[in-house]
């Protein structure tokens, strides 16, 4: 097993910002949770026999999966952090998904709507596919560094 070279400011850098999308993920997370359990028919304080009755309603159970989001992302932020390969695969995985997702998005609303070119809604997804690949084709050039 070989050791990390130095970290790359550039991969460090997005460690630290898939970090922040992390943290904000999990604290939207616990608040939309939070927002379930605290809108049990009006009542902040369930009697005994309903108390995990919150995790049923729509805010607790897409807050749950917004935690486990959060926490996943998290986890791929210090992966990277510490130059773990599982990290740079997995954020290869999840970019790729995402460019091929939002790009196949994109081209469709085009043939839809020629005229929609302009719009902002279309230019901010093509910076979103632009960025997304920037990013992996850096971590591309940088892979040799993780382990």
């Amino acid at each position: 097993m070989r050791l990390p070279q130095e970290r790359p400011l550039g991969a460090a850098v997005i460690a630290v910002l898939i970090g922040l999308v992390g943290f904000f993920t999990l604290l939207g997370g616990l608040l939309l949770t939070a927002a379930g359990l605290f809108r049990i028919s009006g009542n902040p304080f369930p009697s005994s026999s309903a108390f995990f009755s919150f995790l049923t309603s729509n805010e607790a159970i897409l807050g749950l999966t917004t935690i486990v989001l959060g926490l996943t992302t998290l986890a791929i932020a210090v992966g990277l952090w510490r130059q773990h390969y599982w990290a740079l695969v997995l954020t290869f995985v999840v970019g790729a998904v995402f460019v091929v997702g939002s790009g196949g998005g994109l081209v469709y609303g085009l043939v839809r709507s020629p005229s929609s070119a302009s719009d902002a809604v279309v230019i901010g997804g093509f910076v979103e596919v632009v960025v997304v690949g920037a990013v992996l084709a850096y971590l591309a050039s940088v892979r040799d560094d993780f382990i």
